[in-house]
């Protein structure tokens, strides 16, 4: 598979170190030389039903890319509501505003359908793709990951309002 004239590595072709094999579209589009740079840092992770990844407020220390399973995002209100504001599944990651140096977290992040897939410590992340290509790879060649970006903007906006 090729996209934008790179080649997409399929499911199970690139491992962590310790061979478990990667299924996050994400993490199988990116150059070869970034993947090598964020491997020694990818952490296997089981993803049960109702696993609380992020609070809504709280501090990024982890990015959450899945292999399989889905994660809902969640705007939670003053008020104690909440609503579903999106989803992210093998195409995505958690902890999207990590990537571009934010270290809060303004959503709450629940592991909705059971999976697995890599975790990776924010600083790590940030040290690893810091040059702002590499960051535009991961989110900006993404539609999801950039329209997430927009509605958690958005959100945020008419929150402090």
């Amino acid at each position: 598979m090729e996209r934008k004239g790179r080649e997409v590595k399929q499911s199970g072709e690139r491992t962590n170190t310790e061979g478990k094999p990667v299924g996050s579209l994400i993490l199988l589009s990116i150059p070869d030389s970034d993947y090598s740079a964020l491997r020694p840092h990818l952490e296997y992770v089981s993803l049960p039903n109702h696993l609380v990844l992020h609070e809504a407020g709280g501090k990024l220390e982890f990015a959450y890319f899945p292999n399989r399973g889905l994660i809902s995002l969640v705007v939670v209100m003053k008020d104690g509501k909440t609503a579903e504001a999106g989803i992210v599944g093998n195409e995505g990651f958690t902890g999207t505003l990590a990537a571009v140096g934010l270290s809060r977290s303004t959503l709450q992040t629940v592991v909705q359908i059971t999976g697995d897939g890599f975790r990776v410590e924010v600083g790590a992340l940030q040290n690893t793709l810091a040059p702002a290509a590499a960051r535009g790879q991961l989110i900006v060649q993404h539609p999801r990951e950039r329209h997430t970006l927009k509605s958690v903007a958005s959100t945020v906006t008419k929150r402090i309002q």
